[in-house]
């Protein structure tokens, strides 16, 4: 992009070279009246109140108590089940945890459920 100097911008520099020159005086009086209004707004700024304990606010960000309890029994029963497999899911977790076989075979929803269409 081309620019082109008029004598408008040499009078525009002018200008700003007079303003850099002699900067602005702030008025005493104005000083005093924008310092006793921080004071003023520091002063009756109300207080933070006392924060909550760390475990209390990770409490409530789960969900509350009954979240944490429903949570801390599932881990309980899946390292039961890992560590304990009941008979039925052995293989599977054997399978599963030393990486012996195809997961799909394990975790097939309708697996165990074979007999219904012989009973009655």
């Amino acid at each position: 992009m081309k620019t082109t100097e008029t004598p408008d911008d040499d009078l525009f520099e002018d200008h700003l070279e007079a303003a850099r020159a002699t900067p602005p005086e702030i008025d005493p009086d104005f000083l005093a009246r924008l310092t006793d209004d921080a004071e003023r707004e520091v002063l009756t700024r109300p207080r933070p109140g006392p924060r909550e304990p760390f475990l209390q606010r990770v409490l409530e960000a789960l969900g509350g108590w009954r979240a944490v309890a429903a949570l801390g029994a599932t881990v309980v029963v899946g390292l039961w089940i890992g560590v304990s497999p009941p008979a039925t899911l052995a293989p599977s977790v054997d399978a599963l945890w030393w990486g012996e076989a195809d997961m799909a075979v394990y975790l097939d929803p309708a697996l165990g459920f074979d007999d219904l269409d012989q009973e009655g």
